[in-house]
């Protein structure tokens, strides 16, 4: 895939679904693995 240089790009799949509650535990391993963004019910975070 060849895309110009300085392209920014998101990458999106469902972590969690269908469930209610929060999820701290989960964003903070997201964190730790690198990611900055989250969509939480269609806003980024």
């Amino acid at each position: 895939m060849a895309m110009e240089e300085g392209t920014r790009a998101y990458l999106l799949a469902p972590i969690i679904r269908d469930r209610k509650g929060e999820y701290r535990k989960e964003f903070i391993e997201l964190r730790k693995q690198g990611f900055q963004r989250v969509k939480v019910d269609g806003e980024f975070l």
